[in-house]
């Protein structure tokens, strides 16, 4: 079987990493716990799995057609982009704190509730396979369900990565995914342990809504619609090696395709472009500005990059980028020997 493996229009904008950081409560005796995809490969190199058979993925999505100008004036924007500062602010290494996808309970852990209004008008948003307590909801909405743990992870036999809602990581890299959710009525909300955020950082992750705007730094752009996460990758180890992942008392999920529990949440994003209106000088709506961007681990010189845009916007058995979002979920089991076939 095969697998199936906006435009932001306004010059000068610059955007910076916000430093934004809250702690949550304290658990009570473990832990201080402060898809139109722009396939970029044409196939997908063997996903990391322990199956058999590579899962049947969804085969019924259609490729829009990206309008040429469309297209050439959003990679002019990005690059504008990129070149309109120097530097980006370096999290200094306190500690991380991770997401790991919910299975059933989150036990002491508190749990993150990220509930994403995606596209209204014909909407495509599906749920498909394993996908831990994490869904798409009857009105075709997405809410993915966290615990908030703290944990040694480290490289294993298979590519994975978890949201990262602390620090960045010392020794690995970090994508930084921006996904437009529905503008029009939006109905977004981010939950930590039962109680709605007022503010639309956690961690460096961004949840806006209504009543939360964000704006972006050193412009006047605001959006209730935007929705940016951070993920700590850990690829796959080149000899084989693999270490377990942490144990954290509670079954868990992490982005990933491997194991005999895996599965994926394709999300319909805003379809609506976003565009520049020179007559009221602001931008005429909060439409699609879907981006991946990456900070890449320098070995030698122990740093972290400034933030790079990462033109494919996708990171194989991870997610998948472009003018919509597909994220990998796999049950965090240890597989002693991942292989694909095709029987």
């Amino acid at each position: 079987m095969k697998t199936i493996l906006a435009v932001l229009a306004i010059a000068g904008l610059a955007y910076i990493l916000s430093p934004g950081f809250y702690s949550v409560k304290q658990s009570a005796n473990k832990f201080a716990l402060t898809r139109e995809i722009e396939k970029n490969l044409a196939l997908y190199s063997e996903p990391d799995t322990c199956l058999k058979a590579e899962p049947v993925y969804d085969s019924s999505y259609i490729k829009e057609k990206e309008d040429s100008n469309d297209s050439a004036m959003r990679d002019k924007v990005i690059s504008i982009i990129l070149n309109s500062y120097s530097k980006i602010k370096v999290l200094d290494y306190k500690g991380s704190l991770f997401g790991v996808f919910k299975d059933g309970t989150c036990g002491d852990y508190p749990e993150l509730d990220i509930y994403l209004d995606c596209e209204d008008e014909n909407p495509t948003t599906e749920q498909f396979g394993w996908t831990g307590s994490s869904s798409v909801l009857d009105n075709k909405n997405a809410d993915l369900l966290f615990c908030i743990v703290s944990g040694n992870f480290q490289r294993s036999n298979k590519d994975y990565a978890v949201l990262l809602l602390g620090t960045l990581v010392e020794g690995y890299d970090c994508y930084e995914r921006w996904i437009t959710n529905e503008k029009d009525d939006n109905i977004n909300k981010t939950i930590v342990d039962g109680v709605e955020i007022t503010y639309p950082y956690y961690g460096n992750n961004v949840f806006s809504n209504k009543d939360n705007l964000y704006t972006v730094p050193t412009t006047s752009l605001e959006f209730h619609n935007l929705t940016i996460l951070y993920f700590n990758f850990y690829p796959k180890t080149t000899d084989g090696s693999s270490t377990s992942f942490p144990d954290l008392s509670i079954s868990y999920g992490v982005l990933g395709r491997f194991g005999t529990h895996q599965g994926y949440i394709f999300l319909h994003d805003e379809d609506k472009n976003f565009y520049w209106d020179p007559i009221i000088c602001s931008h005429g709506n909060e439409g699609n500005v879907n981006k991946t961007y990456i900070y890449q681990w320098d070995p030698i010189t122990l740093q972290h990059s400034e933030r790079i845009d990462w033109a494919s916007e996708t990171v194989p058995n991870i997610f998948e980028g472009g003018p919509r979002t597909r994220l990998y979920i796999s049950k965090a089991i240890d597989c002693d020997e991942p292989y694909y076939s095709s029987e």
